[in-house]
């Protein structure tokens, strides 16, 4: 019977993955945003905002957000350690947010790939109210990858052990 059971490192880890950010970190930005929308709020007293560009603005705000969460769950899931993923997780969002620069130097294939898989420019017409169907489809194409690598990751981590 004890040969059928799951390791309980293994079923931990199945369970509840290592995050790349703490739940207080989760926490504050939650906080952030609920700050900047009752600003917001506060603003319509003496002008009336387009909520609709605003709501848009949320919304790319939402899928960025998504985005970051499933590729740092993916990166989680390749090592044991919490700070080893943290800093693997800042280092791939610093490269997808800094690969836009290489566009200013580059007019070639490479430049044209690196500001397509940049996360910076898909977020700038949302920011101006405007969704455009190819960041949308970036951004859920970015999210779908993130967890599918994610579950492909803890299903070879349940067949090694």
């Amino acid at each position: 019977m004890m040969a059928f059971s799951t390791p309980s490192s293994l079923k931990n880890r199945i369970i509840r993955p290592n995050w790349p950010m703490p739940t207080h970190l989760t926490r504050s930005a939650s906080w952030s945003i609920r700050g900047s929308v009752s600003s917001r709020i506060a603003a319509t007293t003496n002008c009336t905002p387009d909520w609709r560009a605003l709501a848009v603005g949320y919304l790319g705000l939402l899928l960025m957000g998504g985005t970051f969460f499933a590729l740092g769950a993916f990166i989680s899931t390749l090592t044991k350690n919490q700070i080893v993923a943290g800093a693997l997780t800042f280092g791939l969002f610093l490269m997808l947010w800094v690969l836009d620069w290489v566009n200013a130097y580059s007019t070639s294939t490479v430049g044209k790939l690196c500001q397509y898989l940049a996360i910076a420019p898909h977020f700038e017409q949302f920011s101006k109210g405007v969704i455009e169907l190819k960041d949308a489809v970036y951004y859920l194409s970015a999210i779908a990858l993130g967890l599918f690598l994610s579950k492909r990751s803890l299903e070879s981590l349940r067949w090694r052990t």
